[in-house]
């Protein structure tokens, strides 16, 4: 490429206009729009993860009252 306008042309005719593609493009050239995003989604897994976690001791307390209890 031999100007920024042909560079220009090349990245709004074949990167900008495959979406997939773009979203990718848009990361790398502004993370700090994404930070945010990134932050809220590890937050949730975060929660989801202990929300799994104590389902399980849940559970594993509930197995082990059931094993306690004779059989009559």
């Amino acid at each position: 490429m031999d100007s920024w306008k042909e560079a220009k042309e090349w990245l709004e005719g074949v990167v900008f206009d495959d979406p997939a593609v773009l979203d990718r493009v848009e990361k790398i050239l502004h993370p700090e729009h994404f930070k945010e995003r990134k932050t809220s989604v590890l937050r949730k897994l975060e929660k989801k993860k202990d929300e799994l976690n104590t389902a399980k001791q849940r559970t594993s307390v509930t197995k082990q009252r059931k094993r306690r209890v004779p059989n009559l």
